[in-house]
């Protein structure tokens, strides 16, 4: 539906410039005083202008579909916490941030009953984590064992064709620990319960959303554990819709 839009969009705007050509041959006709030229030119610029940004905003309200179905991305990229994990913890939240790209996607996903192909994602996400026995989130015994989210926001931009609307994920509390032990290294399971609310595409999911950051971090705690206040995100991380 937004190709339409775009396509009358386009027409307006070479309307307008054809319209403004023919403008100024008319004003180099006219006769007169330089002033009374400035100021016809003045008031047909302002006129132009005013309906450049009215087209402008007609294309502006062209949003893309929101698919339904089923997607799978491999991802891959980095994030941070605030303040920085350690071996002896200072705070009882502890902000996380994160951006990560797909490294490949598979999917069943549609807009109405036109298939889309989705080819790559762009995942952004933040929000914080608290630790379950309301002890301190950032410190390493604690991080790895009892911390849940807080309450964490994450964004997701589709790459595909047809052009879909992006996909919102807002998580609650938790009620659960998120980190697990990855060959060694934490791995962060942003899954809930309790799920998050989606919104955009794939908003009619039936099953929980599900983002999981493989991390460069060591689950093992010792004394000399971090601090970590960076973190990659690996091969084996995920964003998955069912």
């Amino acid at each position: 539906m937004a190709l339409p839009m775009r396509s009358s969009c386009l027409r307006g705007r070479s309307s307008l410039r054809l319209a403004w050509a023919a403008v100024l041959r008319d004003i180099n006709s006219i006769g007169g005083n330089d002033v009374s030229q400035k100021l016809f030119k003045t008031g047909v610029a302002a006129v132009t202008v005013a309906l450049t940004v009215a087209v402008g905003a007609q294309g502006a309200l062209a949003v893309p579909p929101p698919a339904t179905g089923t997607v799978t991305c491999s991802i891959m990229g980095n994030g941070g916490f605030g303040p920085a994990l350690k071996v002896v913890g200072t705070s009882s939240t502890v902000k996380i941030h994160f951006v990560a790209k797909s490294t490949g996607c598979t999917s069943s996903a549609l807009v109405g009953s036109a298939i889309v192909n989705i080819t790559n994602a762009v995942v952004k996400g933040q929000g914080f984590l608290t630790d379950l026995s309301g002890s301190f989130a950032n410190q390493c015994s604690n991080f790895v064992a009892t911390d849940t989210i807080g309450s964490l926001n994450a964004k997701v931009k589709w790459i595909s064709s047809p052009t879909i609307a992006k996909t919102q994920l807002a998580y609650p509390a938790g009620t659960a620990p998120i980190v697990t032990n990855n060959a060694g290294n934490v791995q962060i399971n942003l899954v809930g319960p309790p799920p998050a609310a989606v919104t955009g595409s794939f908003s009619t999911t039936p099953g929980p959303a599900a983002i999981t950051l493989v991390t460069n971090i060591p689950f093992i705690c010792g004394a000399t554990w971090g601090p970590y206040s960076n973190f990659s995100i690996l091969s084996g991380s995920s964003i998955f819709i069912p």
